[in-house]
């Protein structure tokens, strides 16, 4: 042993070795457990953490040569959060499946992940079951079969004295305020503040048990200067700081990037998105080389650098990377309703089916926000379900400009609010709602609201006159109701603003040709106004005149071809007859002069005669 720890016994610290007595042997074998404790108080008093720490490994090794026993194991593990050794606490805890059975073992494993940063296995732990009050923001064990729960039910149950101990251990200690203030810490870190306020207070509510102020406990204590300090609270007049938060309010240094950074985050929290961009592009520009280190090298659990990180990647395309950050943000920032929409975003841009899961569950944790509705409505919109993603659309314009007591409400009472003054959304609504103004105009044209969505294409080209979608719609949506000159002046203006977009000039293309089709225009525009108000309507009832058209042709086709068949054969007959006629004619001359010789002799009637009589 070293001289040193015996001299702090007040013992002999003369060396021992091989060659002295059994005497002096003897006298350094008086060691028991209340001198361990003394021992190790009085190192920890030193500030010698490590011999500290080798003391209390030695004391436990001498308890536990009879067997395991819970009670000495949570003295133990306190022992060892006195010397910080927070890596082998959470590695005794986890390997023993302790953190399950009693608050106390809890309490130390949440504390020790606590100091070692791992705030996601915090908020992931299942230990709601050994909650004292009920709903508090800790998980509860999943009813499952899986290999946790195997090794779960593998540890004996903690029953007897040793049960009455370890609740001893926590009432005296008052662990639990403890472990709602290390919960409160970690809701701090990770932004949620409605969590870290249920947490603190039901350790602040600690109050009750005591009758007065002398034994407030110090966790309570902590729990009241975090509520204060955060303003997870609503501040009264009675409060002390109340008159002076108000007056530095009012007087507030604008050139400080902590309150233009606090009041761009609520202008973002209301909608208003442009002024979000400015007062940050602003900071940015100002002290943005201070706050991208800080963020990089001071927080690496930093849940908004990795949502900005996605962003970079999915503009650049590459969709597995930009997932991986989402799902990074996600881990970090578990109650953001942010990383889960911009997976579902992401999803529903590789047209996975996912993305609608992710979307509902943003918009479980933040239902009224317009962007989450409005993403939503899109991806409804691309699996042609024009119905839903109407209401979702109406919804985020509705919530856009201020209409939050209608829920679903139809397209047309929006207009009456909004499409029908012409100077609303240049003085009310923010540019960056314009492809959900256009968005509702597309919708509207799918459902056969030609009108509306033409006044929808309006507004948004008054917010974007660069805009060659709304262009576009407007144009398919001026060919429904018949007016094809409009339509194409729009088809024309869209296609000089993308040239080389096919969609555009293969519709151009086919009603300039649905044009040529019918001379009489002024009769299709009188039909088509009338009769129909669908465009694949009209595109029929062309198709089928051209039938017609066709049929009729072939009909005359076949008239003059069996015609010409009846002529000719008319002809050949009337040919066969007068050929008949001439071959009649020469025979009957023939027989005539055969029977009335003309200029001929005897000698030639006797040749005659002597020829024949000769044959």
């Amino acid at each position: 042993m070293p001289s040193m720890l015996f001299a702090d016994l007040d013992l002999d610290t003369s060396p021992w070795s091989e060659e002295g007595s059994p005497e002096d042997y003897e006298r350094y074998k008086i060691f028991d457990e209340s001198d361990y404790d003394s021992l190790i108080s009085r190192y920890l008093d030193r500030g010698d953490c490590e011999t500290a720490t080798y003391w209390i490994d030695f004391a436990y090794a001498r308890k536990s040569e009879n067997g395991f026993n819970v009670v000495d194991f949570a003295n133990y593990i306190r022992e060892l959060t006195k010397v910080r050794q927070y890596k082998r606490i959470s590695s005794l805890i986890q390997g023993q499946r302790l953190f399950k059975k009693h608050l106390v073992f809890a309490y130390y494993y949440v504390n020790a992940l606590f100091h070692l940063r791992m705030y996601g296995e915090i908020v992931q732990l299942q230990i709601g079951h050994l909650m004292l009050e009920e709903d508090l923001p800790v998980k509860s064990p999943d009813s499952g079969c899986g290999l946790e729960d195997y090794f779960d039910s593998a540890t004996e149950e903690i029953s007897g004295d040793d049960l009455i101990a370890l609740n001893k251990m926590m009432t005296h200690n008052k662990l639990f305020s403890a472990l709602m203030v290390v919960y409160g810490r970690t809701f701090i870190l990770m932004e949620n503040r409605e969590f870290a306020t249920r947490c603190l207070t039901a350790a602040f509510m600690q109050l009750k048990q005591w009758q007065t102020l002398l034994f407030k406990d110090r966790h309570c204590l902590a729990a009241e200067e975090l509520l204060r300090k955060y303003r997870l609270v609503p501040c009264t007049s009675r409060d002390p700081c109340y008159r002076l938060m108000k007056k530095m309010k009012k007087e507030s240094v604008m050139g400080d990037p902590r309150q233009r950074t606090r009041q761009a985050h609520k202008l973002y929290r209301n909608g208003n998105v442009a002024e979000t961009l400015t007062i940050t592009s602003a900071i940015m520009e100002e002290h943005g080389l201070y706050l991208v280190n800080k963020a990089a090298l001071m927080r690496t659990a930093f849940g908004e650098g990795w949502i900005a990180y996605g962003h970079i990647l999915a503009a650049e395309s590459e969709n597995e990377q930009a997932l991986n950050c989402y799902y990074r943000a996600a881990r970090i920032l578990p109650w953001h309703y942010e990383p889960k929409m911009y997976i579902g975003m992401q999803y529903c841009r590789v047209g996975v089916r996912m993305a609608e899961d992710f979307l509902r569950e943003a918009s479980c944790i933040r239902s009224s926000d317009p962007v989450i509705m409005h993403e939503r409505g899109s991806y409804y919109y691309r699996y042609n379900k024009f119905r839903t993603a109407e209401q979702f659309f109406s919804n985020a314009l509705l919530a856009v400009i201020g209409n939050e007591e209608a829920e679903f409400a139809d397209s047309g009472a929006i207009i009456n609010e909004f499409v029908l003054i012409p100077e609303f959304p240049l003085k009310q609504l923010d540019p960056f709602w314009q492809p959900l103004v256009a968005n509702l105009g597309h919708v509207s044209r799918r459902l056969g609201k030609y009108k509306e969505s033409i006044d929808f294409h309006n507004k948004a080209l008054l917010m974007n006159p660069m805009d060659w979608h709304s262009m576009a719609s407007m144009a398919m949506s001026y060919a429904c109701l018949g007016e094809t000159n409009v339509a194409t002046r729009y088809f024309a203006k869209a296609l000089s603003r993308a040239p080389y977009n096919g969609m555009i000039r293969n519709a151009l293309d086919k009603l300039s040709q649905l044009e040529n089709d019918y001379l009489d225009y002024t009769d299709f525009k009188t039909t088509a106004s009338t009769t129909t108000s669908d465009l694949e309507r009209v595109f029929a009832e062309r198709a089928a005149s051209r039938v017609e058209v066709q049929k009729s042709l072939v009909v005359k086709r076949f008239k003059k071809s069996l015609s010409e068949t009846m002529k000719m054969r008319i002809a050949s007959k009337k040919y066969r007859q007068d050929l008949a006629r001439i071959n009649s004619r020469k025979k009957h001359a023939e027989s005539s002069e055969a029977v009335f010789p003309v200029g001929l002799g005897a000698g030639s009637a006797a040749g005659t005669a002597s020829g024949d009589a000769g044959v």
